[in-house]
């Protein structure tokens, strides 16, 4: 149905969306070494990846929403749309982790959280 269409393409652009966060806070962590001195590294890179880092886990909590809905309507289709993105993540979330090794810990916690949301 056209409904299915319109979550594949979600889950597609998700799952790139996680790629693209971890390869862009890589670049900025880069870049950020270079300019920022190290003592204040840790906690700017913190803050610059923020942002980017919150839209991307309110837009798997939207898919883990919506999959939970679509369950209690019965239509446990839904709930197989979630496995690529978690697999996805668990793939992911070694290069996760050491680009955010040295962030804060509520930073760091935010991948497992939404795994585990899943």
């Amino acid at each position: 149905s056209g409904k299915d269409d319109v979550l594949d393409v979600e889950i597609d652009s998700y799952i790139h969306c996680i790629s693209a966060f971890v390869k862009l806070a890589q670049s900025e962590y880069a870049l950020l070494t270079e300019i920022i001195p190290e003592h204040h590294q840790k906690k700017t890179f913190d803050s610059l990846i923020q942002e980017a880092l919150d839209n991307l886990m309110l837009d798997g909590d939207s898919i883990v929403t919506a999959a939970r809905r679509a369950i209690m309507r019965h239509d446990y289709s839904a709930a197989l749309t979630i496995f690529p993105i978690l697999r996805h993540l668990k793939q992911t979330k070694p290069d996760f982790d050491s680009t955010l090794q040295g962030t804060a810990a509520s930073t760091k916690n935010k991948l497992p959280t939404l795994i585990t949301s899943m």
